[in-house]
């Protein structure tokens, strides 16, 4: 089975809802397995990122992202060095993983101040 992870990413003035999923979770699977090798990819696991508003806009490669803007690249490299630790709802806040002051998250118009734990800001669930 595929693991799918719904993100929140922020940075300083974005939010951006986005979906993730591991395609190497699926090598346990024998015919997922062939098709994944067959389609050019190697064994190991592999991150693709997409925005939610745009789900035509998904990379597997953190760099293949352009050099518009650091959010999205960060967020990638970030969450494929973490996706072990991340569970759906979680966030991702790039300005934290920089080393700057943590963006945080106004949803539901309270500001957390955590860096990427839906643990420790409690559930989005109204």
């Amino acid at each position: 089975m595929i693991a799918v992870k719904i993100l929140e990413i922020v940075d300083t003035g974005t939010f951006i809802p986005a979906f993730a999923f591991n395609v190497g979770t699926a090598f346990e699977i024998g015919r997922a397995r062939e098709l994944i090798l067959r389609s050019g990819w190697s064994a190991r696991p592999g991150i693709y990122l997409g925005r939610l508003s745009r789900p035509t806009e998904c990379h597997y490669d953190p760099w293949s992202w352009g050099s518009k803007s650091r959010t999205m690249p960060e967020a990638h490299k970030w969450i494929i060095d973490n996706w072990h630790s991340l569970k759906s709802g979680d966030l991702v806040d790039v300005c934290a993983i920089l080393g700057e002051e943590p963006h945080g998250t106004d949803m539901h118009g309270c500001l957390y101040d955590v860096v990427c734990s839906s643990e420790k800001r409690g559930s989005y669930e109204p």
